[in-house]
């Protein structure tokens, strides 16, 4: 996925309202480009760590319901 969006909203502000609406995915990336150009923007930086902590517990919970679905499956039987 490629994020086109003009340098001007390269903003932490706009960071934040991805994440608001729930475009995470696209908050991360954006913080990416933002500190690509700026690696110190200590503000954003926290963000995109927050947005991948958020992306592996998601992860994790993922994988954990499979396990459980598949236990309930062969339960049943």
């Amino acid at each position: 996925m490629s994020l086109e969006i003009d340098e001007v909203f390269y903003t932490e502000t706009m960071v934040n309202i991805l994440r608001q609406q729930g475009s995470k995915q696209k908050a991360m990336e954006l913080a990416k480009m933002i500190l690509e150009k700026k690696p110190e923007h200590h503000g954003v930086k926290k963000i995109l760590e927050e947005l991948e902590e958020e992306a592996r517990l998601a992860f994790e919970r993922f994988v954990n319901s499979g396990r459980e679905n598949t236990k309930n499956d062969s339960s049943a039987q």
